[in-house]
């Protein structure tokens, strides 16, 4: 009887513990997101709030300038976005492609190449080729 008792309890021991190393594993092998560095110059907002240079910016924010204001995002080996004066632009990134709504203002994408580049303006849609680099 008591052999039975210290069997199972060692057998349920042992299960918890190797859910806990699946889960754990898996936890660890989940993709880290991608993210930029932004330096301003002027009053420049991220999601509302107000920037300062070498700052986080992750994929999905909202970026929008001042008068006389501007902020360039860094993406390491995928491109830079320059933002120019009274803009604001809705910024989608990831390791292959570059994605902007911008609702008002001026901006300048350089993408590497293979990365896919998309612009949408009230007016237009604006697809670079990813093929080549600073198109």
């Amino acid at each position: 009887m008591l052999g039975n008792n210290i069997l199972r309890k060692f057998v349920c021991t042992f299960t918890a513990f190797a859910v806990l190393c699946v889960y754990s594993s898996w936890a660890i092998a989940l993709p880290t997101a991608l993210t930029g560095e932004i330096t301003v110059s002027g009053q420049v907002t991220v999601n509302g709030q107000p920037a300062v240079s070498n700052s986080t910016i992750v994929s999905g924010s909202t970026i929008q300038t001042g008068a006389s204001s501007s902020a360039i995002v860094s993406l390491g080996k995928t491109g830079r976005i320059e933002i120019l004066a009274n803009s604001k632009l809705v910024l989608n990134f990831a390791d292959n492609s570059i994605v902007g709504i911008l609702s008002s203002g001026k901006a300048r994408v350089a993408n590497a190449a293979g990365v896919s580049t998309t612009m949408t303006t009230k007016d237009a849609t604006i697809l670079g080729d990813a093929g080549q680099a600073n198109n």
